[in-house]
């Protein structure tokens, strides 16, 4: 067994913008908030007929895919109309009634908490905003009784290149190979903004020879859209190598 990265959890009990621990995240919401927009969420998904809204919703996940990165595919979902009638969203509207950003969440079992889905910003959108999607909505889950809100795995994030055990060194390793296609560091910066407590998440091998092809597991689960991105095959044969 080994490392493979870090999962952010929000304590819902305890959370709040108004501390010292979340300032960062209080500023940029307070920043965000100088635009005229408000936010809400909905646990129990947007009514058909706010067919309008859900438009807005769908253009801004088309103009997000033609200018992000490859999408999260393992534990995060792809955009879906029929989908938001009962998921949980919390969506920031500019004062004439636009969607100018928002994010979806899912329940996460028995524990009785939630996870961050998708993230999304409009281009033209305050940045601030999701962060204000996310914000909203742990206080709504915390009203529903919901005491954690996962914001998801960082996969390949808080690894050390010196650590005592080499399959987590090499895991290390991918992961600063990995930057020009998945910022690890960016991710884990912007779930700091929410305070969380960062859970070790593992994996396991029958054997060391198997890691590379339970590394290229990772990514692929993780990255589909990534394994078809100029270089990486490169990359692949920087990891064997290694």
């Amino acid at each position: 067994m080994f490392k493979v990265g870090e999962e952010a959890l929000i304590d819902l009990a305890t959370f709040d913008t108004t501390g010292p621990r979340r300032a960062n995240l209080r500023h940029t919401i307070t920043v965000a908030a100088r635009t005229a927009w408000s936010s809400a969420t909905s646990p129990i998904g947007i009514p058909a007929e706010e067919s309008a809204l859900v438009d807005d919703l769908e253009a801004i996940d088309v103009a997000w895919r033609k200018k992000a990165g490859p999408e999260m595919s393992f534990t995060i979902s792809h955009f879906d109309r029929g989908t938001l009638r009962w998921q949980a969203a919390s969506v920031a509207v500019s004062s004439t009634g636009r969607a100018l950003a928002f994010t979806t969440f899912r329940k996460t079992g028995v524990d009785g908490g939630w996870v961050l889905d998708l993230m999304r910003r409009a281009p033209d959108g305050p940045p601030g905003a999701v962060e204000a999607c996310i914000a909203e909505a742990a206080v709504a889950f915390r009203t529903a009784g919901a005491r954690t809100l996962s914001l998801g795995l960082a996969p390949l994030g808080g690894l050390d290149t010196a650590s005592p055990v080499f399959e987590e060194r090499v895991l290390a390793y991918c992961g600063r190979l990995a930057h020009p296609w998945y910022d690890i560091d960016g991710l884990a910066r912007f779930k700091n903004k929410f305070d969380p407590y960062w859970i070790p998440r593992f994996g396991a091998i029958r054997r060391r020879r198997d890691l590379l092809g339970f590394t290229i597991g990772l990514v692929r689960i993780h990255l589909s859209g990534a394994i078809h991105l100029p270089g990486h095959r490169r990359v692949a044969r920087q990891v064997a190598a290694a």
